[in-house]
């Protein structure tokens, strides 16, 4: 059974207690009339100083809600004192019945609080009072706050409504902007399209007379390998025919030839003048044709750069051209091809020009070095490629760039192949003229 119910059991059942029993419940009881006292006044000063605090005035309805049931909850509770004052009441009376006076006015007198029981009452009574009128207060704030949430739900609503229609026709206008904008862009992009391809139409037709004779675009070795072909598809099958031109042929030229009598003197130095620049035309045209045929076998074993990135390239060492490190060796670089501007590099860069490092000048251990492009024309009729000076890397020389040189070279021969053929047939048809 409960404690608060203990001794009205024993009383129901005709059994009495001992005094120290009640003693004890006596003491109990007054302590804690004296705790819900104390938690009384503690909840009226509270209040007190909440009335006029920021949480009743500043906060929102659902912080007031919160504090005011906490407090209201504490101030219910505090109504226990009744209880505790009938059960105090009865305990004494029963205390009285059963101890002697002796022993009752011992226990008054040690408890050196307030024991009389019309007095206990009255002081409850009074605090009760009071604490009732602290509930009600505290009720009706409650309420208070209770009806802002509920229309500060009503207002919350409708401000969220405005909130987001707002926001809808900010957003509609921001995108209706926002296609303005990009209708204007893409009318722009597409003024600079038809610019563009209006500037691409006039460029077409003033390369268009350059393109008909133009090839599509090859390398550099290929380009070279095509002048080959076309070299050994030139009028050198001629060249045999030219060296039989000896002097058996110019024996039955002569046969031709009047007699002496029969052409005056003047007729007469004349054709031995045109005979003396037919040999020496003819001459010219076998060596003409003699070194279109050396730089022909030039071209076939010309050397040419491997450009571009190696995979696996072992060494360490960074491009001297553009510092890539383990992509492709000095030699190949992408980046930097013209053997002129490689040239350039090395010499604002400081670097040696037999390892393409910084090791101390005169003491490089590559010195002098031998370039294996150098090497491939060294000898030949195109020796005068070869850079006169006293060995290089093989990465910075420009040998491999002068194809297009040989080239123009060959042009050049064969234009004046044709001319000395055109001068040696018009000498022949003089000759032959009675």
């Amino acid at each position: 059974m409960d404690n608060e119910l203990a001794l009205f059991g024993l009383y129901v059942e005709e059994e009495e207690p001992t005094p120290i029993s009640l003693e004890s419940s006596l003491n109990l009881l007054l302590d804690g009339i004296d705790r819900q006292l104390a938690t009384a006044a503690s909840i009226r000063s509270d209040w007190t100083h909440m009335k006029g605090d920021v949480v009743l005035n500043v906060d929102p309805p659902q912080e007031q809600v919160i504090v005011l049931n906490r407090i209201l909850r504490a101030a219910e509770m505090s109504k226990k004192i009744v209880q505790l004052s009938y059960k105090y009441c009865f305990t004494r009376k029963w205390f009285e019945s059963l101890s002697d006076p002796i022993q009752c006015n011992s226990w008054i007198e040690m408890q050196r609080r307030m024991t009389d029981i019309a007095a206990i009452l009255s002081k409850n009574n009074d605090e009760l009072k009071r604490l009732s009128i602290v509930i009600r207060e505290i009720e009706t704030e409650l309420m208070k706050a209770e009806r802002q949430i509920q229309d500060s739900k009503q207002y919350d609503q409708a401000e969220t409504h405005k909130r987001m229609a707002f926001t809808l026709q900010h957003t509609v206008q921001r995108q209706h902007d926002e296609i303005v904008t990009l209708k204007q862009k893409i009318g722009e992009l597409e003024a600079m399209r038809l610019q563009h391809e209006e500037q691409l139409r006039q460029l077409q037709q003033v390369l268009k007379p350059a393109r008909r004779g133009a090839e599509e675009e090859i390398s550099d070795k290929a380009y070279l390998e095509r002048m080959i072909e076309e070299v050994e598809e030139d009028r050198m099958e001629d060249f045999p025919n030219v060296e039989d031109v000896t002097s058996d042929d110019e024996d039955d030229r002569m046969e031709e030839i009047p007699a002496l009598e029969d052409i005056s003197s003047d007729e007469e130095d004349h054709r031995v003048a045109d005979r003396h620049d037919s040999s020496d035309d003819h001459t010219s045209l076998n060596r003409l044709q003699e070194d279109l045929w050396k730089i022909k076998k030039v071209l076939k074993k010309f050397p040419h750069r491997m450009i571009g990135d190696t995979k696996d390239v072992a060494s360490d060492e960074p491009c001297a051209f553009c510092g890539k490190i383990k992509l492709h060796f000095s030699d190949s670089c992408p980046k930097v091809i013209d053997g002129n501007e490689r040239y350039h590099i090395v010499i604002t860069g400081k670097l040696c020009i037999y390892c393409l490092d910084d090791c101390p000048k005169y003491k490089c251990k590559f010195k002098p070095g031998s370039c294996w492009y150098c090497d491939r024309v060294r000898g030949t009729i195109a020796e005068d490629l070869i850079p006169k000076d006293n060995g290089h890397h093989k990465a910075r020389r420009s040998v491999p760039d002068a194809g297009s040189l040989l080239v123009n070279r060959i042009a050049s021969l064969r234009r004046e192949i044709e001319e000395r053929r055109a001068r040696i047939s018009g000498q022949e048809s003089r000759r032959i003229d009675p």
